[in-house]
């Protein structure tokens, strides 16, 4: 649930960013923080950067999910990289309204996805 909870707030956090901030300065800040989160993901295993992991593992903690744990790239770059190019492609409105539904639906999903796991019409086989 946590995680749900910072997924939504982050969500939040950078659809109001991205409707107050002109795209013109929102748009290359988001590209400067998902090339930073990108070199962060391809780092942090390798000799003598194992305290990015550590600092990764302290901040998030429960919300990493165990093959992030593992060495996986985080939902965080894939998350940051999709904020940045909603943003560079579609008006400022759209855009806003775009992340918003990230931030709301991914989550939402996630939640009934797991919660109905169990029923037989929640998964499609074959």
């Amino acid at each position: 649930m946590r995680r749900k909870v910072l997924h939504a707030s982050f969500g939040f956090f950078f659809a109001g960013l991205n409707h107050f901030i002109p795209t013109s300065k929102f748009v290359p800040g988001m590209a400067v923080l998902t090339s930073a989160t990108l070199v962060m993901e391809l780092l942090r295993y390798r000799k003598g950067f194992g305290w990015m992991n550590d600092i990764l593992h302290f901040v998030l903690g429960d919300s990493l999910r165990k093959h992030e744990m593992d060495g996986k790239f985080t939902g965080s770059f894939y998350y940051f990289l999709g904020v940045t190019l909603t943003s560079a492609l579609y008006p400022q409105t759209c855009a806003t309204l775009g992340i918003l539904q990230l931030a709301i639906a991914d989550p939402t999903a996630s939640y009934f996805g797991r919660a109905t796991r169990h029923v037989y019409w929640s998964r499609i086989e074959k």
